[in-house]
C-alpha cells in the first residue's frame, strides 16, 4: 500500500512563515444574503480582485448566532481584517479591534487612526429634494479596501478614501409642479 502524505500543514506553516496569506472579511450579514445582495457581491468582487493581485484568500467572516461573533474572529488564521459595514458596538468589531491586526473600514464604523473607504455622500446630502439613489462605485470601494489591507496602497492623509457617487434619477421621482398650476388649483378653491 502506498504511503500517502499530503504535505505540510498549513496551519503549521503559517506559524513558521507568521503570516497565514489570508484577510478577514467581518460581514454584518449571514453568507446566503452577501453572495445575493447585488451590493455585497460587486464589494466583494472588488476586494477578491485585489486578495488574487496578491496571492491571498478571503475568509469570510458572516454574521452568526449570538455570542459566537466574537469567537469567529479570535479564531480567523488571518493576516488582517475588512471590517464591512458593521456596527461599532457589534462583538465582532470589538474582537477585532483587540487582536490588534492590520484593519481597513468599509463604510462603517468610523475609527480613529484606521484606514477607511466609503463614499463621498456629502456632497449628496446637501442635494435637494431627496435623492432617488445614490449609485455607489462598490467594486472600486471593495478593490481600494483591499489594497489598502494588503499594503498594495498607502492610505491617504487623514486615512480615508473618499469615493464618488452618481445620482441616478428614476421614475420614481417626479419633477415640481409648474407655478402656473399651482396658482388655477387655488383659484378654484377660491383663494389667491
Amino acid at each position: 500500500m502506498p504511503i500517502r502524505y499530503p504535505g505540510p500543514d498549513a496551519a503549521a506553516r503559517s506559524l513558521r512563515s507568521g503570516h497565514a496569506d489570508a484577510v478577514g472579511v467581518l460581514l454584518t450579514e449571514t453568507l446566503s444574503y452577501a453572495f445575493t445582495d447585488p451590493a455585497a457581491v460587486l464589494f466583494l468582487q472588488g476586494l477578491a480582485e485585489a486578495g488574487e493581485h496578491a496571492g491571498v484568500s478571503l475568509l469570510l467572516v458572516p454574521a452568526l448566532p449570538v455570542g459566537s461573533e466574537a469567537a469567529a474572529v479570535r479564531e480567523a488564521v488571518v493576516d488582517g481584517f475588512v471590517v464591512y459595514s458593521m456596527p461599532s458596538d457589534h462583538p465582532g468589531v470589538l474582537a477585532v479591534l483587540e487582536r490588534r491586526l492590520p484593519t481597513v473600514v468599509v463604510d462603517e464604523p468610523r475609527q480613529e487612526g484606521m484606514p477607511f473607504v466609503g463614499i463621498d455622500d456629502r456632497a449628496a446630502a446637501a442635494v435637494t429634494p431627496a435623492l432617488t439613489t445614490v449609485r455607489q462605485p462598490l467594486l472600486d470601494k471593495g478593490r481600494i479596501a483591499g489594497q489598502l489591507m494588503l499594503g498594495q496602497q498607502e492610505p491617504p492623509p487623514g486615512g480615508e478614501v473618499l469615493l464618488p457617487t452618481e445620482l441616478v434619477v428614476r421614475a420614481s421621482t417626479a419633477p415640481p409642479p409648474a407655478p402656473a398650476t399651482v396658482r388655477k388649483t387655488n383659484e378654484k378653491k377660491g383663494t389667491a
